[in-house]
């Protein structure tokens, strides 16, 4: 039977910005030399997951077969390909922003072609 980790990785496989620790790194390697399955999984977009996934990719010797990104609505293979996106119509994204910018809530929206470039929409707080 195949075993998959799905981890996040702000708080949880790296601290901020610093990158993932090489304690992490060598759990991961070994987990994957045992024929186990690692994913990244996260809220940021690909382009700032890129970082990460190159670091891992630099230990496997080897790219991550998928990654998650945009909390669960952009999903990639190991080639970039596209797998699942999910995305909501533009007229309820403009509700929503509305709804959050008007309760003082820090909101992010992405969009495909945002993803892609790390473009990022956020309401004023």
């Amino acid at each position: 039977m195949k075993k998959i980790i799905f981890c996040d990785i702000d708080g949880t496989l790296a601290k901020r910005m610093h990158g993932i620790s090489n304690k992490n790194i060598r759990a991961i390697k070994k987990y994957s030399d045992a024929g186990g399955e690692f994913v990244l999984t996260t809220g940021r977009s690909i382009v700032s997951t890129q970082k990460f996934q190159n670091q891992i990719s630099e230990a496997l010797q080897k790219e991550p077969n998928f990654i998650i990104c945009s909390n669960g609505g952009y999903v990639i293979n190991n080639v970039q390909k596209k797998i699942e996106i999910k995305t909501i119509n533009e007229d309820l994204c403009r509700k929503i922003f509305s709804l959050v910018k008007e309760a003082g809530v820090l909101a992010l929206f992405y969009t495909e072609e945002a993803n892609d470039k790390n473009g990022v929409y956020a309401t004023d707080i």
